[in-house]
């Protein structure tokens, strides 16, 4: 990956950390994030070994800036005792939309191709089957419109779809026996995706699943950024879809850029979002 990771949370070492409303600082080699999360400071020191980065080499550190804000925000919650979802659980992996960044399409491909030969056939036979379901079924008429400058229509499109697509019953490609196969590697989406209520209720029977909110969406970080480094615009992959995707846009996964330009504009990102997230919960306030 090119980049060590070390972190600090309130002062206290820690595997895990993340920002607070300083931006980018210097630290020689070093990058340093900080931003308050739920009125912690995190912070996350970034050790630059290489020069240059493909984007799928930027996907474990925002991996751990996603853990980071995630196990911080919930930690603080006074409905942190109300959250059912933890490592073993599967009640949304049959029926939610999983959408992922040009990075982490990328990511996973590489995941997937170090797997066991037995795991890897299962994995890509159940991506394939997966792809096909999806691929035989119209998206709703309003994901097929031009975009439009009314920002509920993105909103409205994304409902739209995410309902189509819990209808397709499609169970995540990487769900083997009721289990995450890919959970230290499962996408961002997945990695901040947490509910109060039971599971029962995530699972779509009977009961309650409120989505909890957190102040920075990573795969969002990584959209913008592959949007900014390359030039393009923003996109997002359906998961079973990422292997077709992957494999029409090889040149993409191959490019570089120097590291620090690439983290830097991360850690901008980053912060441009808490800070919005944060102005916004003021004026709810």
């Amino acid at each position: 990956m090119g980049m060590q990771i070390e972190s600090i949370k309130g002062g206290v070492g820690r595997r895990s950390g993340v920002l607070s409303g300083q931006n980018v600082v210097p630290l020689a080699n070093d990058l340093r994030l900080s931003i308050p999360v739920a009125g912690t400071m995190v912070r996350l020191d970034i050790r630059l070994m290489r020069e240059r980065v493909t984007l799928a080499d930027l996907v474990p550190l925002a991996y751990e800036v996603c853990d980071a804000i995630t196990e911080t925000a919930l930690e603080a919650h006074p409905r942190r005792w109300n959250v059912p979802c933890c490592k073993g659980c599967s009640a949304c992996c049959s029926r939610c939309l999983v959408p992922i960044s040009p990075p982490e399409a990328f990511y996973l491909a590489q995941c997937i191709r170090r797997e066991p030969p037995s795991r890897r056939n299962m994995t890509e036979l159940a991506l394939l089957g997966a792809a096909r379901r999806i691929l035989k079924s119209a998206p709703p008429e309003i994901v097929l419109r031009p975009m439009s400058g009314d920002p509920t229509a993105g909103a409205g499109a994304l409902l739209a779809v995410s309902r189509w697509y819990e209808g397709l019953k499609v169970a995540c490609p990487f769900l083997h026996f009721g289990c995450c196969s890919m959970y230290e590697q499962r996408p961002l989406a997945c990695r901040q995706y947490y509910v109060f209520g039971s599971a029962e209720g995530c699972s779509g029977r009977p009961g309650v699943a409120e989505p909890v909110g957190f102040p920075v969406s990573m795969v969002d970080v990584l959209v913008r950024l592959t949007a900014e480094l390359e030039g393009t615009a923003p996109e997002a992959i359906i998961l079973p879809l990422a292997p077709a995707w992957v494999a029409i846009e090889p040149a993409r996964g191959c490019r570089t850029w120097p590291a620090r330009t690439a983290v830097a504009a991360m850690i901008r990102i980053i912060t441009e979002m808490a800070e919005a997230s944060t102005a916004s919960t003021a004026l709810a306030s």
